[in-house]
């Protein structure tokens, strides 16, 4: 497990799915495509395209599905530095299973 991944970026094919688990204060950052975004718990979904950020605001799972293919870094709560829209500087997937659980497709 690593404890010390601050940000991933993810690369989802159009349909498939990222489970986000207990993610409170993270920065989701769609640079490219279009992603649609559900909060356990929040009545009100949200959907972000190209250069959209929104901040969860909630615990508990949280559910991306790429409406089209789509990259997206996630920047854990009090990650430094900012992941700046198109920027090639974002690092690649880790896994930090703490808070990212996976991604799959949708049937």
């Amino acid at each position: 497990m690593d404890m010390h991944t601050e940000r991933v970026r993810i690369e989802l094919d159009g349909g498939q799915t990222l489970r986000l688990k207990d993610a409170l204060g993270a920065s989701v950052l769609v640079v490219a495509g279009e992603v649609w975004l559900t909060q356990e718990g929040d009545p009100k979904d949200v959907v972000l395209a190209a250069g959209e950020r929104h901040v969860l605001e909630r615990g508990g799972l949280s559910v991306l599905q790429a409406l089209d293919d789509a990259r997206v870094p996630i920047a854990r709560a009090g990650a430094t530095g900012a992941v700046a829209p198109g920027s090639s500087s974002s690092p690649a997937i880790r896994s930090p299973r703490r808070w990212y659980v996976g991604a799959s497709n949708v049937a």
